[in-house]
């Protein structure tokens, strides 16, 4: 189990893993915050388009202290179980995403390396 992860009605584990990993790699000091730069390029990460005034006042909402403008991993959660509705995804990514994910189960390793290695393949074929 996930050192972070409370119990979360709305995510499954999956979702929960895939939060804390993404919330760890945007953690670039590893004190387990995050800023508001890095909270609006993480959002971005799961769909959310903010402006900096939306991740300011985000961030104002859930960081209960009000001390600092940063962020906590359970107050993350807070924030996608409330601001998250339908990702805002571009069809264009989607197209490609689904390129990679051909078993609609996430992209692995090994789909990666196979469509890279098509497009090397096609690459020396034109060459």
């Amino acid at each position: 189990m996930n050192k972070h992860i409370n119990s979360t009605p709305k995510f499954d584990e999956q979702d929960l893993a895939d939060f804390e990993e993404a919330f760890e790699l945007f953690d670039k000091d590893g004190n387990g915050t995050i800023c508001a730069s890095e909270l609006r390029n993480l959002l971005r990460c799961f769909g959310k388009k903010a402006t900096e005034d939306e991740v300011f006042a985000i961030l104002k909402r859930y960081n209960k202290t009000g001390e600092n403008e940063e962020i906590e991993f359970q107050q993350f959660l807070n924030i996608m179980k409330e601001e998250m509705t339908e990702p805002e995804y571009d069809d264009e990514i989607l197209q490609v995403y689904k390129v990679f994910d051909r078993d609609d189960k996430g992209i692995n390793e090994r789909e990666l390396m196979d469509v890279m290695n098509k497009l090397l393949e096609l690459k020396y074929i034109h060459n």
